[in-house]
């Protein structure tokens, strides 16, 4: 079992400090990256239906979507992307391949991490894994609570109850 590490006491708190700020780093470098393939695909878009000479709302009936309104949250900043779906049908009706639409190069390879983000990303997996197993033993400590809450009332239903007329 991969264990948690504890949380530092008192004021060593810098590792924690670490773990917050590679996992700032690495949430900023995905949405930069989003943001990239978004303008990418806003700029080809553009580029697609001027060539073509079509509106977007031409070129979502083409597709048969019954309006523009995902190319207008595309374009207009509302949205960062579009159903892989919709992608698929506005290759084909612009007779390109997805990575033509998206700019996704044969022979690009995504740079790697830096290994702050890597050893953040493997603690957090650790916590998420140690979380699940006390998941499990809650669930199973659930269970042999029922199951001890059934056999007391059996237990009590097979007691024999004090006669009242005794008592007096």
């Amino acid at each position: 079992m991969n264990q948690v590490p504890a949380r530092p006491r008192g004021g060593h708190r810098a590792a924690w400090a670490q773990d917050a700020d590679a996992a700032a780093a690495a949430s900023d470098h995905m949405a930069a990256l989003k943001h990239a393939r978004a303008e990418h695909l806003r700029d080809n878009l553009r580029k697609l239906t001027l060539e073509h000479n079509v509106s977007f709302a031409e070129l979502a009936r083409r597709i048969g979507r019954s309006n523009g309104n995902c190319f207008y949250n595309l374009m207009h900043r509302r949205s960062n992307d579009l159903s892989h779906a919709t992608l698929r049908r506005v290759c084909d009706a612009f007779g390109i391949t997805l990575d033509e639409l998206t700019g996704r190069r044969a022979d690009y390879v995504m740079p790697a991490p830096p290994a702050a983000q890597v050893e953040a990303a493997g603690r957090v997996q650790d916590a998420v894994a140690a979380l699940g197993e006390l998941a499990q033993a809650l669930a199973a400590a659930r269970d042999a609570t029922a199951r001890a809450g059934r056999a007391l009332r059996v237990a009590a239903r097979l007691l024999p109850r004090p006669d009242p007329s005794a008592a007096r």
